[in-house]
């Protein structure tokens, strides 16, 4: 088959990922202040189909556009990102940053000096609680309100197709919150869910959903529906056990 995905092992997957980063010099040369791999790879957690991901970071001012492609069965990405727009990233917190952000904190150094490294780390570290907070309220608020809207309105319509993609939507969305309320970072979408069960300090009714997603039990709609609910109530009272303020989010600005 002319495009199918290969298998190889991690040595043979590194390997590529140092060819990769021979052309990236070749292309952008001294403009290149250092380069980066990150995912599954640079964690050492691959498979035998998994991707290779890296980050360039340019001396440039701001650049930021990504290359994608299949090369002998493997896919790659190269983010190309001047280091004023990637420090800037690291620094931000938003309703995502609990699976975006791994990228930063996993990633493994192919090329340059130390310093960039450790201006990342710092960029990292940057934002404040409020930052983190904010964050979950908009999710909590933002997001899983609208959803749970959607919820309602899905029962009265009799609208039962409805409830198993909203399932998932509000159960990643619940993690996110989580790994937020930790700062803590998901390894992979794959494993958001599994590994949000792992924090103790979650929401009544997320271990639930959770298991209900997980194992694909999504014909039962009285069961998604009530999950759902028992969900939300838990959101609200682990945010004013925890002191998010969900008040904050929802000051009328007209």
């Amino acid at each position: 088959m002319f495009l199918d995905p290969k298998s190889l092992p991690h040595r043979d997957l590194a390997q590529l990922a140092e060819q990769v980063v021979q052309r990236v010099l070749a292309v952008r040369g001294e403009q290149v202040l250092a380069i980066g791999l990150y995912g599954s790879l640079a964690r050492g957690t691959d498979q035998l189909y998994s991707d290779i991901e890296m980050k360039c970071v340019l001396n440039t001012h701001g650049e930021d556009y990504s290359q994608e492609w299949v090369e002998d069965g493997v896919k790659i990405e190269v983010n190309f990102e001047s280091e004023d727009v990637i420090l800037s990233e690291a620094a931000i917190v938003d309703e995502d940053w609990a699976i975006t952000h791994g990228a930063y904190f996993d990633m493994q150094p192919l090329y340059g000096s130390d310093e960039f490294f450790v201006r990342l780390k710092d960029a990292l570290r940057s934002p404040s609680q409020e930052d983190f907070t904010a964050a979950i309220r908009e999710i909590i608020v933002g997001n899983i309100f609208e959803a749970i809207c959607k919820l309602r309105n899905a029962r009265l319509e009799s609208n039962t197709d409805y409830l198993p993609m909203l399932a998932c939507e509000i159960a990643q969305q619940s993690a996110f919150a989580i790994g937020l309320a930790h700062r803590k970072c998901y390894s992979t979408r794959a494993f958001v869910l599994q590994e949000s069960l792992a924090f103790e300090n979650r929401p009544n009714g997320h271990e639930k959903l959770c298991q209900i997603v997980m194992t694909g039990n999504l014909k039962d709609f009285d069961a998604i529906t009530k999950t759902l609910e028992t969900l939300w109530s838990g959101l609200v009272q682990w945010a004013e056990e925890n002191r998010f303020n969900l008040a904050k989010r929802c000051i009328t600005p007209l």
